[in-house]
């Protein structure tokens, strides 16, 4: 690890991120592919575990993304491999985990951050749409997590899926709405269905971040700073730090929460905009 590139990635991510809180450990994250510009979560949970000493299995249906987290991973001193893998189907789901535990001998985390999104209520949905947005945003966690369960069990282990107020406040987007509705659900169920296994599982749920996914200018992104008590607006970093805690021993003791990442809009009245 070269000093620069550990200053750098501190630097965008706000806090210092080195550390030993994942030591030895081993996870798979979905949705990990780095694209262009801003980091996604996926991509930025693999890179903080990583610098935190896991072992991350990069987990992305585009390898060129998931070979670009893997190369920040490497630049700063961290260790990963590519899973290039389809979460849409199942038996893709299986070989993605056999590649890893079969490298590694373990697996420890799994993060379900995968999601896409479609706009489109509930008069406007198409089918297609529905379709696709709840077999990559849920449909794939589920089988995913189904997948890491036996290995999973072994030693005891962590799921954390990715969730978002959309799940529970409407904005018009009912595809993906209920996909992250039935992810919170689907969270709550696995933790009683695990918890014996010694698997923890929780979900963050996210709100407004500047983030690949969000899109809009500056105008839109005034919009969710003003949105919630805070008055900020956050990035995939700080639902990394809060994903690390989660998959970290300090939180030992927790299962089956949804915990809002989100600056207070959970709490909030109505949407802000001045």
């Amino acid at each position: 690890m070269t000093q620069t590139d550990l200053d750098s990635l501190a630097t965008s991510a706000g806090r210092p991120i080195a550390g030993m809180r994942l030591k030895d450990r081993v996870a798979i994250v979905s949705g990990a592919g780095r694209g262009e510009g801003l980091l996604g979560v996926g991509a930025a949970t693999a890179a903080l575990f990583a610098a935190q000493g896991a072992t991350v299995g990069v987990l992305d249906y585009d390898r060129a993304r998931a070979e670009a987290t893997l190369s920040l991973i490497e630049a700063i001193g961290g260790r990963g491999l590519i899973v290039e893998a389809d979460i849409r189907e199942a038996e893709s789901c299986r070989a993605a985990v056999r590649q890893v535990t079969d490298a590694c001998e373990r697996l420890d985390i799994v993060v379900n951050s995968a999601a896409i999104a479609r706009a489109g209520g509930v008069e406007s949905v198409s089918a297609q749409d529905w379709r696709d947005v709840l077999d990559v945003s849920l449909t794939g966690a589920m089988q995913l997590t189904q997948a890491a369960s036996a290995p999973l069990s072994v030693q005891g282990g962590a799921i954390i899926n990715i969730s978002s107020v959309g799940g529970s406040r409407g904005f018009g987007a009912a595809a993906y709405a209920s996909a992250k509705g039935g992810l919170e659900a689907l969270t709550r169920d696995e933790a009683v269905s695990l918890g014996r296994q010694g698997v923890r599982a929780n979900c963050l749920v996210v709100g407004f971040i500047h983030a690949p996914m969000a899109g809009g200018g500056e105008a839109a992104r005034e919009v969710r700073r003003n949105a919630s008590p805070l008055g900020t607006e956050g990035t995939a970093w700080d639902v990394a730090f809060a994903a690390l805690f989660l998959a970290s021993d300090e939180a030992r003791w927790i299962s089956g929460v949804c915990l809002p990442v989100d600056a207070g809009l959970s709490i909030a009245g109505p949407l802000r905009f001045s």
